[in-house]
C-alpha cells in the first residue's frame, strides 16, 4: 500500500461542555446556640445549578480528600444578620484517612439559631515537591493562584493523574449550611474551582493497522492562562484580566507575572492504546486549565502508525468554553483516507 502522506489524514473537531449532576445538602435546623462537631467534608464536579451529563470514564483531578489533606474554613457564619460572637473566619482541619481534626487552635465553634449558615473555605493539593502557589491580598481577602509556576519557562506537564491532582483546587462555598440530621456536624462540600478537559481522538477507517500500531501523542491544550482569582464569592475562579494586574504585584511583594501570561499544556492520557473495535476507535486524553471562554482553542498532537513516513505533526482549532467545575470534551476524528 502507499504511504500516507500528510494530505490523506482528514480531520474534525467538536467541542461539547458537560454540565455535572446536582447535590444538596440538608439538614435540621440549630436550636441553640450548640457547639459544632468536627466537619465532614466530600469532593465532587457537581454544581447544583446544573444538569446531568454522561460520567467521565476517568474521573480528573481529586476524587476524594486523603490522608494529610488540609481544608481552610475563611468564613463561618450565620447567612442572614451574622452575630459578632458568632462569625469565625481562619479555621484549619488536617483529614486523618477518616475524621479531621482542628489545626488552628482549640477554641470551640457554634451553630446559632439560624436555619441558614454560611461556609466558604479552600484545599490546597498537596505536592511531591515544593509548595501551591496561592497568595492572599485585600481585605477582604482575595486568592491568586496559578497554574504552575509563574516563573517558569516551559509547558505545564500534566502528563500523569498525580500530576494534574497537584494543581487541583478545591473550593467550598455554600449559604444554606446547616448541621447534619442527627448531629451537630456540618457536611461541607468542596468542588472543583478549575475546567476540566477531555480530548477524544476518533480514529476512522484504521481498520487494516493493528491496535497497537496506532499512536496519538504529546496531545497540548495551546496558550492557556495560567493566572487565576478567587474573591470568595462562589466555589470557582476566574482568569485574570487587566485591571487585576496591580492586584497581583500586590500579592507577590513587587512586580509580578503578567495576568494574561499563557502557556502549553501537555495533557495525559490513562489508556494509551486505542480502545473500540475495528474500523473505529479512539484515544482519550485529559487535564485541566483556567476557566475562559474563547472562539480559538487550539490543540495540537502527533499521529503515529508504521505505514506513515511520520509521526506526522497536526494542530486543530476548535471553538470550546471551560467553566469552573464543569468539563468540557473536545471531539477530534482522525479519518485514514486510502
Amino acid at each position: 500500500m502507499e504511504e500516507m502522506k500528510r494530505a490523506s489524514i482528514l480531520l474534525s473537531f467538536a467541542a461539547l461542555s458537560l454540565l455535572s449532576a446536582c447535590q444538596k445538602w440538608e439538614g435540621g435546623e440549630a436550636s441553640a446556640p450548640l457547639e459544632m462537631e468536627g466537619i465532614q467534608a466530600v469532593v465532587g464536579w457537581e454544581d447544583e445549578t446544573r444538569g446531568t451529563v454522561t460520567e467521565l470514564a476517568h474521573y480528573v483531578g481529586r476524587s476524594s480528600f486523603v490522608i494529610g489533606d488540609d481544608v481552610v474554613l475563611t468564613k463561618i457564619e450565620r447567612t442572614s444578620t451574622p452575630l459578632d460572637g458568632f462569625r469565625y473566619s481562619g479555621i484549619s482541619y488536617r483529614f486523618n484517612g477518616s475524621t479531621w481534626a482542628r489545626t488552628d487552635g482549640v477554641s470551640s465553634l457554634y451553630w446559632t439559631d439560624a436555619t441558614n449558615h454560611t461556609f466558604i473555605g479552600y484545599s490546597l493539593p498537596q505536592q511531591s515537591t515544593g509548595t501551591f502557589d496561592w497568595k492572599a491580598t485585600g481585605t477582604p481577602s482575595k486568592y491568586i493562584g496559578s497554574l504552575g509556576n509563574p516563573s517558569a519557562s516551559g509547558d505545564l506537564d500534566f502528563s500523569t493523574a498525580d500530576k494534574i491532582k497537584q494543581e487541583d483546587l478545591l473550593l467550598a462555598y455554600s449559604t444554606t449550611m446547616t448541621p447534619q440530621t442527627g448531629s451537630r456536624t456540618p457536611l461541607v462540600p468542596f468542588h472543583h474551582a478549575l475546567s476540566s478537559v477531555r480530548v477524544v481522538v476518533n480514529l476512522i477507517n484504521f481498520a487494516d493497522i493493528p491496535t497497537d500500531n496506532v499512536s496519538i501523542s504529546d496531545m497540548k491544550l495551546l496558550n492557556q492562562p495560567t493566572l487565576y482569582l478567587w474573591d470568595q464569592t462562589s466555589s470557582g475562579v476566574r482568569t485574570m484580566a487587566s485591571e487585576d494586574q496591580t492586584t497581583i504585584n500586590t500579592a507577590w511583594g513587587e512586580y509580578g507575572p503578567s495576568y494574561n501570561q499563557t502557556k502549553n499544556i501537555l495533557l495525559y492520557s490513562p489508556d494509551p492504546a486505542a480502545q473500540g473495535g475495528l474500523p473505529d476507535r479512539c484515544i482519550t486524553f485529559y487535564g485541566i486549565t483556567t476557566p475562559h471562554s474563547t472562539t480559538s482553542t487550539q490543540l495540537s498532537f502527533q499521529v503515529s502508525a508504521p505505514k506513515f513516513t511520520g509521526p506526522w505533526s497536526y494542530t486543530a482549532t476548535v471553538n470550546a468554553a471551560f467553566e469552573a467545575g464543569y468539563n468540557t470534551t473536545i471531539n477530534i476524528t482522525v479519518t485514514y483516507a486510502q
